[in-house]
């Protein structure tokens, strides 16, 4: 059985955090950096009012549905998904 998924390329705003303690300065340069903006391309696997799922890696073939291996699979959140746009 082969696979026909829709390709995309996902235009996205990433948050950002400090895992450390940070003086007065450091702090008010973090939160006046701009957002970091982040492109993803894959294969749709889920596109609803929570987010956009995608994968890197699809199985070309396969007949049992369980056998199937997927990779690097992502859950970009509606919130942050700023463009779309269809490769295939």
């Amino acid at each position: 059985m082969s696979l026909e998924l829709r390709i995309v390329e996902v235009e996205w705003e990433d948050s950002a955090g400090t895992s450390r303690y940070v003086s007065v300065t450091e702090r008010d340069e973090f939160f006046a950096k701009p957002p970091l903006m982040l492109s993803t391309v894959g294969y749709v696997m889920r596109d609803d009012d929570r987010g956009i799922g995608l994968v890197e890696t699809a199985p070309v073939q396969h007949d049992d549905e369980d056998g199937r291996q997927w990779g690097a699979c992502i859950m970009i959140p509606r919130s942050a998904v700023r463009k779309v746009r269809r490769l295939r």
